[in-house]
């Protein structure tokens, strides 16, 4: 019985920190990302950087949406194949 208050005790510390963890490390990220894509001159990298996706519409509109909505936006588009590779 004393083993199994240690291990539970143990499960519910691990599981706490894990949420902890997922929490701040994602909003870290997603506070860079949002950074990133509110600099001045984002527009002007990102077309460097990849030129044939530049010219599609909706990632741009994407991209606008995400710089005026904030956090959100972005976990909303987090799943966004064409986002995801032109912010590599």
């Amino acid at each position: 019985m004393f083993q199994s208050a240690i291990i539970t005790r143990y499960t519910v510390y691990l599981l706490t920190y894990i949420h902890w963890y997922e929490i701040h490390v994602m909003s870290a990220y997603n506070d860079r990302v949002l950074a990133f894509l509110r600099q001045p001159n984002m527009m002007d990298l990102i077309k460097e950087r990849n030129q044939e996706m530049w010219n599609n519409t909706q990632l741009k509109n994407k991209i606008t949406l995400i710089c005026m909505d904030g956090i959100p936006t972005l976990e909303r588009f987090a799943n966004d194949v064409d986002l995801i590779t032109l912010l590599r």
